[in-house]
């Protein structure tokens, strides 16, 4: 077993916040998660033809529209369960790291650009940061910076040992 990357305090706080963010359920998470990155970042939004965003028809982007598309329930479902994955283990680096680096190797293969995954981390941390009502300055705020940093540079580091 490695050592884990976060304090006592982050892992808690993460395992509480994530407690109070998936109160609904986990997959409404990702879902808030995906239409948010459609939205903010139009760059990402072809790569995301499979799972029923049509740049061509802005209404394809807005959450009713995209909860019709059983691909973006599964897609947003995905994800979330990828985040749970994390929280579940904050204290086994290895499985962090692991898990994340077969995130990149699939996410690779779609075309996704490493930088992307950045983008979605901003994207994450401003939905957390809405749905907590903290500023980004917060610990709380820090420890999900600081997550979902981890998982980025996993991520990361499995795009390129494909």
């Amino acid at each position: 077993m490695s050592k884990s990357l976060f304090t006592a305090d982050e892992s808690t706080a993460l395992k509480t916040s994530w407690k109070t963010l998936t109160k609904a359920g986990i997959a409404p998470v990702g879902q808030l998660v995906l239409h948010r990155f459609f939205n903010d970042v139009p760059e990402v939004r072809e790569l995301f033809y499979n799972v029923g965003v049509d740049e061509d028809r802005p209404q394809s982007l807005t959450m009713e529209s995209l909860m019709k598309d059983n691909r973006f329930r599964e897609h947003a479902k995905r994800v979330a369960y990828a985040i749970d994955t994390v929280i579940r283990n904050l204290d086994e680096t290895d499985v962090i790291v692991e898990k994340c680096s077969e995130l990149g190797k699939i996410h690779v293969k779609h075309k996704v650009q490493p930088h992307q995954f950045d983008l979605l981390g901003e994207v994450l941390v401003n939905v957390i940061k809405g749905a907590l009502n903290y500023d980004v300055t917060h610990p709380i705020m820090q420890a999900w910076i600081k997550a979902y940093g981890a998982i980025a540079s996993a991520a990361k580091a499995g795009m390129k040992t494909r």
